[in-house]
């Protein structure tokens, strides 16, 4: 792990990543993801070349872009599955490249994603992935997350 300090221009696209408008903004670097702290609290990640908000972030400030997942397909996605088609039982609106939430139907925060397709789209869909699942509750950055708070 090590701890840096980042440049404007990327603590910026960290902030507009989170709509937010000034905050301290440090990155911890770890083998395979980051962890972003603003204002020391662990609000984006990065894994791979996915930067998303963190499942706190999606915790504290709700989540605008999501779908809703049926009990079967919860179980998988909490184990790091994609979200397939036959699963998502609601969808919000969407581009496809967005960061999505992924909620069960009690509106509970499961994990966060990458839209591979537009919401519109993926509505008239059978099958097939929907939402790459980048974070999840109990994954190895959840683990890490914890520290932080």
């Amino acid at each position: 792990m090590q701890r840096k300090q980042l440049s404007r221009k990327k603590a910026r696209e960290i902030l507009s990543l989170l709509k937010l408008e000034r905050a301290n903004v440090e990155e911890i670097i770890y083998p395979s993801f980051s962890i972003f702290l603003v204002n020391k609290k662990p609000l984006a990640i990065k894994r791979k070349d996915y930067l998303v908000p963190s499942l706190i972030y999606a915790l504290e400030q709700g989540a605008d872009k999501y779908v809703i997942v049926d009990a079967g397909a919860k179980e998988k996605i909490l184990k790091g599955a994609d979200v397939l088609r036959p699963g998502i039982v609601e969808f919000s609106d969407f581009k496809k490249g967005d960061c999505v939430f992924i909620l069960d139907e009690e509106n509970k925060v499961l994990a966060v994603g990458i839209a591979l397709w537009d919401s519109g789209e993926a509505i008239s869909l059978k099958k097939g992935k929907i939402i790459k699942n980048i974070h999840y509750f109990g994954d190895k950055i959840w683990k890490e997350i914890k520290n932080f708070l």
